[in-house]
C-alpha cells in the first residue's frame, strides 16, 4: 500500500516560511474521529522539532466550526486543517471564520488555495502517490511477496505547494524570497 500522510516536518516547515515568527500551530481535528485524532497526535510529535507547539481545537459536529475555528484567535498564529470527512466539507465555513479573525488557515489540498479560501497548502500530490502504487503493483505481478514490501509513506516530493496571493495580501504577509519562482502562487 501507499500511505496518504503528510510529511509533517516539510508542511510544518513550509507553514514556518510562509508565516515567519509562528510558534503556536492550532489544528482543527474532529474529536469522535479515530483517524483525525491520529493525525494531530503526529502533528504534536512534529510540532515541537520547529520550536513551537500544537493548539488542539477539537470539533464535535458541523455547527460547531464557526466558534471553534474563532476560539484560535490569540490562541494560534496559524490553523491546519486535516483531510478530515467533516471538515473539509466545510472548508468555506472554515475559511470565512477564519479569514474573518485574520487567522492563516493552511490546507490539506489545492482547490482551497486556488479557491483563495485558504493561506497556503504543502499537499501530498495524488498522482505521485498514484505513481508510487503502480510501482509496488508492478513488483508484486513479477512475484514479489505483497507482505514483505514496505507501505510507501510519501516524502518531500510527494507533495505539492500552493499559496494564495490574494489571502497573502489580505494577511498583510510577503512571498518568501525563496518562494518566488515556484511557480506554486495562485493569482
Amino acid at each position: 500500500g501507499v500511505s496518504k500522510v503528510p510529511d509533517f516536518d516539510a508542511t510544518l516547515e513550509f507553514m514556518g516560511l510562509v508565516v515567519p515568527g509562528m510558534t503556536r500551530v492550532g489544528i482543527l481535528y474532529n474529536t469522535g474521529d479515530d483517524s483525525d485524532t491520529a493525525f494531530a497526535d503526529r502533528l504534536e510529535a512534529a510540532v515541537g522539532n520547529h520550536g513551537a507547539r500544537l493548539v488542539r481545537i477539537g470539533v464535535e459536529n458541523a455547527n460547531d466550526i464557526p466558534q471553534r475555528v474563532r476560539s484560535a484567535q490569540g490562541r494560534a498564529d496559524l490553523l491546519f486543517i486535516p483531510a478530515s470527512s467533516l471538515l473539509q466539507p466545510a472548508s468555506a465555513a472554515i475559511a470565512s471564520n477564519a479569514n474573518q479573525i485574520g487567522l492563516p488557515v493552511f490546507g490539506s489540498n489545492t482547490a482551497t488555495v486556488d479557491n483563495h479560501q485558504m493561506l497556503a497548502t504543502l499537499a501530498v500530490d495524488f498522482r505521485q502517490i498514484g505513481v508510487k502504487a503502480g510501482v509496488l503493483a508492478a513488483r508484486i505481478l513479477r512475484g514479489e511477496d505483497a507482505e514483505a514490501i514496505a507501505v510507501a509513506i510519501p516524502t518531500r516530493s510527494d507533495h505539492v505547494m500552493r499559496i494564495s496571493a490574494r489571502r497573502l495580501a489580505a494577511l498583510g504577509l510577503s512571498l518568501p524570497k525563496s518562494l518566488e519562482n515556484c511557480g506554486c502562487v495562485a493569482q
